[in-house]
């Protein structure tokens, strides 16, 4: 039925218990399971610095890395 479950985390609680389910899900349907990371900074008028992006983007691969990490030892595919 399913073949692709995508799952948001932003590295929080409540996202690791998302990505739970999702695997969970992929578990039962023989899926794999994709986590994404996105960060909203269209409210900072002036655009984000150097370090801000780069601080953004380490704390987006340890989340996105963190579901992968859980699918694999559920024996699932993830993918980021």
């Amino acid at each position: 039925m399913y073949d692709r479950i995508l799952v948001p985390t932003d590295g929080s609680e409540p996202a690791a218990v998302a990505g739970d389910m999702a695997i969970a899900l992929a578990e039962a349907f023989e899926a794999d399971v994709h986590a994404v990371f996105v960060q909203e900074t269209g409210g900072w008028p002036f655009g984000l610095s150097e370090e801000e992006t780069a601080e953004l983007r380490r704390l987006g691969e340890e989340a996105v890395a963190a579901v992968a990490d859980r699918a694999a030892e559920a024996g699932i595919e993830g993918r980021v």
